[in-house]
């Protein structure tokens, strides 16, 4: 495994710009953007890092997951669907919430649908 593994290959140009404005706070930026180039190393520990070090290697990371100033879609025109599958999850209703209100409030997406049954609520009968 390497890091070449854990690219994401890109969709294609981003045109759109966000509806989100970074926010301010006294002590500094609180919020910012993402840039294609932010990544999080998977294995944060010194032994990897002294590793890949001697190796000459790159350490293995992952995409890092925030807001884009740039989009590849028009979020007031974007429907989404949440599915849930399996069984009992603490918090889930919290998450799903949380969910709808940053689409709704933050990206202004009005149409959120809620798929029952888990994957089968997908496939029509």
């Amino acid at each position: 495994m390497t890091h070449e593994d854990f690219k994401v290959k890109v969709l294609g140009e981003r045109t759109i710009l966000s509806p989100l404005k970074p926010s301010f706070h006294p002590a500094g930026m609180s919020f910012g953007f993402i840039e294609n180039q932010d990544r999080a190393l998977l294995d944060a520990s010194l032994e990897n890092f002294q590793l890949c070090q001697e190796n000459g290697a790159t350490p293995i990371s992952i995409e890092k997951a925030g807001p884009h100033k740039h989009l590849y879609f028009e979020a007031s025109k974007t429907k989404v669907a949440i599915v849930t599958c399996g069984g009992l999850c603490p918090g889930l209703n919290n998450l799903i919430r949380s969910v709808v209100n940053e689409l709704h409030y933050r990206y202004n997406v009005n149409k959120v649908i809620g798929i029952q049954y888990g994957y089968e609520g997908i496939i029509s009968k």
